[in-house]
């Protein structure tokens, strides 16, 4: 304690780490012995956490969360490390520091959570974690989430050379409030699509209807009732006449899915009538029928892993990476020149 000028409890806890990670033994009545020589970095994952927003049946029924666990998992199974899959995370309420701990976990992956005070308990766990498709600035940890912007100027900028000059734009989630049982729900992501479409609109001389769509979800969702909006508000925007919006740009495959199946049961033809696009959508080759961004979401789940393991190599003075995943245009057979 004299020689590093550090306390009598610290010694005793850096000890402990060493010893969990059997790079040191500690025999009663023979002190403490080093068991192997390494060298500096070499420090590996043996088991990783996995945290999200839905349970383990909803991440294997398919969509782009399905996508980002396999290459997840594909990536662990490389390292020949174990994978713990914790209860899906709801209503702000997932394990804690005390399971976590318990667990064994030499770091988690906390996959689509977007609670912000989860997130900020999360930072204090001890062990290197990694956020996947959502980024909170205000909280210092390592994030992985699709270029937002880059992606919506490029269906902006489509719709720009077809002629457009009015779009709506359509999503399924803002920041919220907090829930029933606690929790502010942040999506930073939805709102870095919201003023990525603003600002490449406006850098494209198109005008953006206001206010801004989003669906009618679920209660299990937290929405706000007092800000929903129905899609029969949208129809009748799109019905107004010369000076209605001709494309809607959705925030998601899912949510073009949607919009496609109500748009039509009213009459509205895409894209004869309105051309529909989407800022993100899955990397999947066959998925090519809409107008939109496809992500790299395989990619995302192999860089989570990947900056875990720089994170447990480097454990030294934190600095916040946020990785942004690009993506492909791709045209679709849901856009078309604007009505004349």
């Amino acid at each position: 304690t004299k020689i590093l000028n550090v306390g009598r409890v610290t010694i005793t806890r850096a000890i402990e780490v060493l010893t969990s990670q059997g790079i040191v033994s500690a025999m009663p009545s023979r002190g403490t012995t080093v068991c192997q020589r390494v060298k500096p970095g070499a420090v590996s994952l043996s088991r990783i956490g996995i945290i999200a927003m839905t349970s383990m049946g909803g991440l294997f029924r398919g969509g782009y969360l399905s996508e980002i666990l396999r290459a997840v998992a594909g990536r662990i199974e490389m390292l020949e490390a174990d994978m713990q899959f914790f209860t899906g995370l709801r209503y702000a309420q997932g394990p804690s520091m005390e399971e976590i701990a318990d667990s064994g976990v030499d770091g988690v992956i906390l996959l689509g959570v977007i609670f912000h005070d989860y997130i900020a308990e999360a930072a204090t766990w001890g062990v290197p974690v990694v956020v996947v498709d959502h980024h909170d600035p205000g909280i210092a940890l390592d994030y992985i989430v699709p270029d937002n912007a880059g992606a919506c100027a490029a269906v902006v900028n489509h719709l720009a050379e077809l002629g457009h000059r009015k779009l709506a734009y359509f999503d399924s989630f803002i920041a919220r409030k907090p829930g029933p049982t606690g929790g502010t729900r942040m999506d930073c992501s939805a709102n870095e699509r919201r003023e990525g479409i603003l600002r490449a609109a406006r850098a494209a001389g198109i005008q953006v209807h206001t206010p801004m769509f989003r669906a009618t979800l679920p209660p299990i969702f937290l929405q706000d009732p007092s800000r929903r909006v129905d899609i029969n508000d949208l129809v009748e925007v799109l019905k107004a006449g010369r000076d209605a919006p001709t494309a809607v740009v959705a925030d998601s495959e899912a949510s073009v899915n949607y919009l496609l199946r109500h748009l039509g049961e009213v009459g509205i033809r895409i894209p004869q009538d309105v051309s529909l696009a989407a800022t993100a959508g899955p990397a999947r080759a066959e998925a090519t029928a809409t107008t939109g961004c496809r992500v790299n979401f395989p990619e995302m789940g192999e860089q989570a892993v990947e900056l875990l393991q720089f994170r447990s190599r480097r454990p030294g003075p934190f600095e916040a990476h946020v990785v942004r995943i690009g993506f492909e245009f791709i045209k679709g057979a849901t856009t078309a020149a604007a009505p004349r």
